[in-house]
């Protein structure tokens, strides 16, 4: 609910400020430049701070830390999904 619009305008906003810089040309590639972050970066560390979090946080400060951390994997999911070819 939060991360497929955000990717939306995400990809939108850089793919109008790549085309600037290139006078007009658009190139397909330029939907993969917002992708590369959460799908090499945001969706891995989230995974392993998850397990770090389950094994050696105990309590509620665990629970809500990892929480957090499946949230920020969900949106990096969201953001990631939508570009993976069909």
């Amino acid at each position: 609910m939060i991360g497929a619009p955000l990717s939306g305008r995400l990809s939108d906003k850089i793919i109008i400020k790549w085309r600037a810089l290139r006078g007009g040309v658009w190139y397909p590639e330029d939907r993969l430049r917002p992708v590369m972050f959460p799908a090499a970066v945001l969706v891995p560390l989230t995974m392993i701070a998850s397990g770090l979090l389950t094994e050696f946080v105990p309590g509620p400060l665990g629970l809500v830390l990892n929480l957090v951390c499946l949230f920020l994997n969900g949106m990096g999911v969201c953001v990631t999904v939508p570009y993976w070819p069909k």
